[in-house]
Parts: structure tokens; C-alpha cells; sequence
């Protein structure tokens, strides 16, 4: 009848500031406070992470060979692979450590026969613990790309650009996150943090004190649902379709060419990260901008480019199969070579490749 809880897992708050509230309960009963200020950021974040030295440590992992007197090296090794990502990205960093402690450190009492049967799986489950942290990066960008890029099919709704990536990724039609009810103080069902905070910051604890600061006036009971985040798999889900059903969007910064989100309905063109002595790419965009100036040939061109690519999709769907010719493009066809056209453009503003480079890689093969 009752659910066993999987420890630590977190319970996911959607704030009435527009913020998500994570609780992070652990098994002796604490808990912790993560405030997430734009939902949908902490994707961004982790899919534009550099992650090859990970990559790299972990094919050298994969192709390692199992034996009972490597067991502890092996495990040294994998928690190497994980420490790469400490400091880099806390929610990768959370998950990825805590699922292998519940495999790595329990205490297992077998004959050697036995054990050794159970290390071998044990490496072996870490190994598809390790993996997923890739898979999640490669997933997620994806999404980003095809369902919150402004620029990429600036003409399909948003919805139909969901069913585009529920059709590539059929695994999350039915992917389901458990929820909760919780006697919170809240404004219209969402979390009325400010209320906590008094409470928290006043080390409120009695219940009828609480209670009165919720408004509690026996007539409408102050609960509130949340959702169980037990998985880095679950907690992507989780803001990828809060950041969907706010309807906000995504585009790259003009200035270091990383995604970010908007926030609101201003035109910006550029993100608030720090981009060089303690600055954030918006303070100095615009000047770099006009400094070198980058509404150069290659831009106009490659803007060019995908105007014309665009077109023969756009062209396409109103064709019989008999009417359509070479030049003719599909959707998937079109979003495929968007994704390059996007990480070109995007290599070129950072400096990483050469215009003329850039042009190679998008210009139609026909």
C-alpha cells in the first residue's frame, strides 16, 4: 500500500515567484533548501558542460576488465569518473554519487562464490550509472534544440515541436513522476516561500504557530502538491516541462554563443554568465559587438543559408510525394542539419573554427 522511499530524493515545489523549490530529504530526517531562480537553467547549464575528460575516463572504465582482486581499484576508478563532475554541476554531481553509494557502500554478507557474483554486477551497475550522465547530456540537448531554440523552425508551435520529441525519444510518453501533498503555506497552489522563510528564520516549530501564519481558518485547508525527484533523470524531466509549460524560450548568447533562458518578454541578446574580469557577457556585449564587429560576411552568409534550407522544407509539406525533387527537404531532414547548422555558428562566434570553415560545414551537400 504504501511506497518505499529511495533516499536522499528530493520534493520539488513550484513557487508563486515563478521559482522551483527542491527539499532534499535525506535518511536520518534532515533535510536542505535548493533554490532554482529560472527554471530550465540548470539543463542549459549541465548540457553546455565540457565533458570530455569524463568521456574519455569513462571509456578507459568501460573497457576495463572485471576480477575480484581488482574490485577496489575498479571502484577507486569510478569514483574518480564521478569526482570530474564536483563543482562542476551540483545536480549531476548529487545524483550520480548517491546512486553509486547505494550500490558501492552497502554491506554485503556472502560467501566469496556469491560475492564475487555480486561485485560483478556491482561494476557492472556503476558502469550504466556512469553512462547515463552522457545519455542525459545528449537527451536534453537535444530537447533544447528541437523543442526551446528560437531559431530552430521559428514557424512550428511549440506543441507540435513537443510531439517532434516525444516521437524521437518515445520513452518519455509515458514517463510519470511521483507526487505528493504537503500542508504548506501557499498562494493559489504554489509555494508561498516567503511564509517559510518567517517560519524558518523565526524557528517556528510549534503547529498552531505555523498553522497561523498559513492563514489556517478551517475552511480551506493550505495544502499543496509537489513532485518526488528521486533520479537526474526525473529532475531533467521535471524542468524541461515546467520551462515548456511557461512557454518560455531559449536562444544563444551573441556573446559567448551558450544557451540561456529568457525570462521574460524583453528582447535579449545576451546571457548574465561572467565572461571575463568579473563581467557578464550583457554588460559588455554590446560593445564587443560593435568592436568586432560580428554582423560580418560570414553571418550574413550563413544566415543566408539557412533561409534557403528553411524554404525547401517549408515548400515541402505542401507538395504531393510525386511533385517533390532533390532540393526538396523533410522536417527531419531539416532538423538534422539545423543541429549542425546551430553548433557551426555556434563555434565560429566562439572563435573555435575559421568562417570559411563554418560555411563548409552548412552549406547543402546538393
Amino acid at each position: 500500500m504504501f511506497r518505499e522511499k529511495v533516499f536522499p530524493y528530493m520534493k520539488a515545489f513550484e513557487g508563486a515567484d515563478g521559482k522551483i523549490y527542491y527539499v532534499t530529504c535525506y535518511q536520518d530526517g534532515s533535510t536542505t533548501f535548493h533554490i532554482e531562480d529560472c527554471p530550465g537553467q540548470t539543463i542549459i547549464d549541465f548540457c553546455e558542460l565540457d565533458i570530455t575528460e569524463y568521456k574519455t575516463k569513462l571509456i578507459e572504465f568501460m573497457n576495463m576488465s572485471y576480477s575480484f582482486d581488482k574490485y577496489n581499484s575498479l571502484c577507486d576508478f569510478a569514483w574518480s569518473i564521478a569526482d570530474l563532475l564536483k563543482d562542476k554541476h551540483f545536480y549531476a554531481y548529487f545524483f550520480t554519487t548517491h546512486n553509486m553509494s547505494r550500490i558501492l557502500s552497502r554491506t554485503i554478507r556472502a560467501d566469496l562464490f556469491e560475492l564475487d557474483k555480486i561485485y560483478r554486477q556491482d561494476i557492472n551497475d556503476v558502469k550504466a550509472i556512469l553512462e547515463e550522465v552522457i545519455t542525459i547530456q545528449e537527451v536534453f540537448s537535444d530537447a533544447i534544440h528541437l523543442c526551446l531554440d528560437k531559431e530552430n523552425l521559428p514557424n512550428r508551435h511549440i506543441s507540435e515541436k513537443l510531439v517532434g520529441f516525444l516521437f524521437k525519444y518515445p520513452q518519455f510518453n509515458d514517463f510519470v513522476l511521483n507526487t505528493g501533498y504537503a500542508l504548506m503555506p501557499n498562494i493559489e497552489g504554489k509555494l508561498n516561500f516567503e511564509a517559510v522563510n518567517e517560519m524558518n528564520e523565526n524557528e517556528i516549530t510549534d503547529a498552531k504557530e505555523q498553522l497561523h501564519i498559513m492563514h489556517e481558518d478551517g475552511k480551506i485547508l493550505s495544502v499543496m502538491n509537489y513532485s518526488i525527484i528521486e533520479t537526474f533523470v526525473e529532475l531533467f524531466y521535471y524542468e524541461f516541462m515546467q520551462i515548456m509549460k511557461s512557454g518560455r524560450k531559449i536562444k544563444i548568447c551573441k556573446n559567448c554563443g551558450k544557451y540561456f533562458v529568457l525570462k521574460d518578454k524583453r528582447k535579449r541578446e545576451y546571457c548574465d554568465r561572467i565572461y571575463e574580469d568579473d563581467k557578464r557577457c550583457c554588460d559588455i556585449g554590446a560593445v564587443k559587438k560593435f568592436k568586432d564587429n560580428l554582423e560580418d560576411e560570414y553571418l550574413k552568409t550563413a544566415q543566408g543559408i539557412y533561409n534557403t534550407m528553411y524554404s525547401r522544407m517549408d515548400r515541402a509539406l505542401y507538395k504531393t510525394p510525386k511533385q517533390k525533387s532533390d532540393k526538396d527537404l523533410s522536417e527531419d531532414e531539416f532538423s538534422k542539419w539545423s543541429k549542425i547548422y546551430s553548433k557551426a555558428r555556434r563555434d565560429y562566434i566562439k572563435k573555435i573554427i575559421s568562417g570559411d570553415e563554418m560555411i563548409e560545414r552548412i552549406k547543402p551537400k546538393i
